[in-house]
């Protein structure tokens, strides 16, 4: 089996600082892209899984 990622984008903890979150079990696929317009700032990506087998993964970030 493969890892079935959740990627969420914060700004800080708690959850009234979640900005986007996508899984697997939304996408249909365990590649998820997005794209996000992103003012100046700090912010946090989260990468989970929706289970508990674990696994690996790759992440790249593309800015422009």
């Amino acid at each position: 089996e493969s890892f079935a990622p959740v990627v969420n984008i914060r700004t800080g903890c708690g959850a009234t600082a979640e900005l986007f979150c996508t899984s697997m079990a939304l996408e249909g696929s365990s590649t998820l892209e997005f794209s996000w317009f992103f003012t100046p700032g700090t912010y946090y990506v989260v990468v989970d899984q929706n289970d508990v087998r674990g696994g690996s993964y790759t992440l790249e970030a593309f800015i422009d």
